[in-house]
């Protein structure tokens, strides 16, 4: 089963209607891509910059063979930056992107093109800018000099500073309509079973890379036992909250699953105080929960946990207990000391 990132992903789906406002002459050099996460902005902003890297010729999804994709893809071509939080002084990765970050864009803009094209700068995301950041960004967003796009990936734009979005073309990506994602499940996830894929098509918000995180986490059989954990939570029950932990991250590939467990359950939270159910049965342990605590508590609870399983590495915290630490609050509806850390 392939396992693209939105680097080597050589599909795009739900896109035609903004694939042809970059395919002419003239078009906004700084531009912001907002949708909720998985939907694909990082896949179409590579698609994007392949085009213009390869002189705007050919199509648009560019060829997965040539050497050009490749290079794209392992990171090496000379004339694309992609701007990500890099690893701090600790070897961990960084809780924003610096502002040292930034002044390399500047001075990368500034030089003179290897290919004598177009020069990229995909900054992903422009949510975890911090101050010095996103304000040493402003000049340049203002004046980019010829032939350079700057592609900001959101996926807040609550969270994006006005200054910022005034000073870009923006552009909202959708979750895809039902047959656009039945597309994107049969290249992506060609090997799934009927029942998975019908599990993946309710569950994943029509967002390809929510279904791809579900799978990579173990699809169904993953989802059944995090609900069985929430049951036990109901009952003030810790253990099978700390079993269902211990299997996660015992895998040989406990990083990249703890990574995408952060992803499931950030919009999983917020899906489910929604009242959105996924599955049977899950509607009545969300109630349960919902009933246990105050909706203010819920609120609050979804961004100190968000942010403490996505900065996990930035803090140094142990993986194990920052899960088990998560499951607790959720039982006894109190914010640790752990979260307040970073409150």
């Amino acid at each position: 089963m392939p396992d693209f990132t939105p680097a080597t992903n050589p599909f795009i789906f739900g896109v035609d209607s903004l694939i042809p406002q970059f395919l002419g002459d003239r078009f906004p050099q700084s531009i912001i891509l907002s949708g909720p996460r998985g939907v694909g902005k990082a896949t179409f902003s590579y698609h994007l910059a392949r085009y213009l890297l390869q002189g705007k010729t050919g199509v648009f999804a560019g060829d997965p063979d040539s050497s050009l994709f490749a290079r794209v893809a392992s990171g090496s071509h000379g004339d694309l930056k992609v701007v990500q939080r890099g690893l701090n002084t600790a070897g961990k990765t960084a809780r924003d992107i610096s502002i040292d970050s930034i002044r390399n864009v500047v001075q990368f803009l500034h030089s003179t093109p290897l290919e004598g094209g177009w020069r990229v700068v995909i900054i992903d995301s422009i949510d975890e800018l911090n101050h010095k950041s996103a304000n040493a960004l402003l000049k340049t967003l203002e004046e980019p000099p010829r032939k350079t796009l700057i592609i900001l990936i959101s996926h807040s734009l609550g969270r994006v500073l006005p200054t910022i979005k005034s000073r870009c073309a923006q552009y909202k990506i959708l979750p895809l309509i039902e047959s656009e994602m039945d597309k994107a499940l049969t290249h992506l996830l060609p090997d799934l079973s009927q029942q998975e894929r019908a599990f993946l098509m309710n569950c994943a918000e029509s967002c390809p890379g929510r279904a791809m995180t579900l799978s990579r986490l173990g699809g169904m059989k993953f989802y059944e036992q995090f609900l069985g954990a929430l049951k036990s939570i109901v009952r003030d029950d810790l253990r099978p909250a700390l079993a269902f932990t211990d299997a996660l991250l015992s895998s040989t590939d406990a990083e990249t699953l703890y990574e995408a467990f952060g992803q499931f359950f950030s919009w999983w939270l917020a899906e489910s105080l929604l009242d959105k159910e996924k599955i049977a049965g899950e509607k009545m342990v969300v109630m349960a929960l919902r009933q246990k605590h105050s909706s203010s508590f819920w609120m609050n609870f979804w961004s100190h946990a968000t942010k403490m399983l996505m900065q996990t590495q930035g803090y140094s915290f142990d993986r194990r207990h920052v899960m088990l630490c998560i499951f607790y609050e959720m039982m006894v509806g109190e914010m640790s000391s752990d979260l307040q850390k970073i409150s």
